[in-house]
């Protein structure tokens, strides 16, 4: 266990306290619900603002559960990793409480970490998902969610499950969308490479 892990670890064990309402009450992938026998890999994060362009108040400083990932969307990596975000994936212990899945324990296993200073920057203008405000009460927080909905993880993601769709509707991508994609994530040279092998793969003939 090098360094970083080691500091990452233990900032994640004082952030995420047993008690706490985890934001993500099914997958954030699939919206299946999560299996109450066993821990839950859940996505954190943790906007650095020196990494970034956009000023936020010290709340962003901690870790924030953004997405939990159900059995059929394990993954072992965070990469692509995104640029002004403090990336990790977690399992931790869960239970459903009155209000939903809260975390159980402080026994914490990380899986992998992409730091702030890593990865792809952030495209700008991506149209950003924005949750209710049952789910991220405050101002801090919905800013927060907006932003973390452009990380690359989730982004490709987005990408994969448009292009499935695709697939089994046996539609093909006309050239307005495929530009579009060079309008919303930026040049395709400067994108993650798993993202631009995927874009050009469904590149109109």
């Amino acid at each position: 266990m090098d360094e970083t892990h080691r500091e990452i670890k233990g900032q994640l064990t004082t952030n995420l306290k047993p008690g706490r309402r985890l934001p993500p009450q099914e997958c954030s992938y699939c919206a299946r619900d999560f299996d109450p026998e066993g821990p839950l890999l859940c996505e954190v994060v943790r906007y650095d603002n020196r990494a970034g362009e956009v000023s936020l108040d010290e709340l962003f400083t901690l870790w924030v559960p953004a997405r939990g990932r159900c059995s059929y969307c394990e993954t072992d990596t965070l990469a692509p990793g995104t640029v002004g975000f403090d990336e990790a994936l977690v399992r931790i212990d869960v239970e459903r409480s009155a209000d939903g899945w809260c975390i159980k324990s402080t026994d914490i296993e990380l899986v992998d970490y992409s730091v702030a200073g890593d990865g792809h920057p952030a495209p700008c203008s991506i149209g950003l998902e924005v949750r209710s405000s049952e789910t991220v009460p405050h101002r801090e927080g919905q800013v927060l969610v907006n932003l973390e909905a452009g990380r690359w993880v989730v982004l490709e993601w987005k990408l994969k499950t448009r292009f499935t769709l695709l697939d089994e509707s046996r539609s093909e991508i006309g050239q307005d969308e495929y530009e579009r994609f060079e309008e919303e994530l930026g040049p395709l040279e400067k994108l993650p490479p798993s993202l631009v092998n995927l874009i050009e793969s469904k590149a109109p003939e």
